[in-house]
């Protein structure tokens, strides 16, 4: 509603320059196409809703809006760093594996190495409290 009023267009029923309008609007705020998808699904939910004409949603020129929305906003994720056996020559340089917690850490870096585990699999998000 917030996007009408200050674009001062008509907000229901919604016409096919309105749609294009909101969908480039949203996908200046969104990282990825669907948000835009699942706003302009809404709005067509919406309007099935209250019975109003609903083939603003179905020209060809929101479908190739989307397709370019797709293409321009593809995401890709920021690739990590590698983990080499150098860091973990590294790291083992720097633990006391005769005391039974480093010890155990090292078994978990080692075992997600060779396994090609991420942390999450391995590791609590938070602290574990035993008692």
């Amino acid at each position: 509603m917030l996007f009408c009023t200050f674009y001062e267009v008509t907000a229901f029923p919604a016409t096919v320059d309105t749609l294009e309008t909101f969908a480039q609007f949203l996908s200046r705020s969104f990282r990825s196409p669907a948000s835009v998808g699942n706003y302009i699904s809404g709005l067509k939910t919406w309007h099935v809703l209250f019975g109003w004409d609903t083939s603003a949603f179905a020209t060809m020129d929101l479908a190739l809006l989307k397709r370019g929305l797709r293409k321009k906003m593809h995401h890709t994720p920021r690739q990590k760093l590698p983990f080499t056996p150098a860091i973990l020559l590294k790291i083992y340089e720097q633990l006391d594996t005769s005391d039974a917690y480093q010890a155990t850490v090292w078994a978990v870096i080692i075992l997600s190495f060779f396994t090609f585990q991420r942390k999450s699999n391995f590791l609590a998000k938070r602290n574990f409290d035993p008692a």
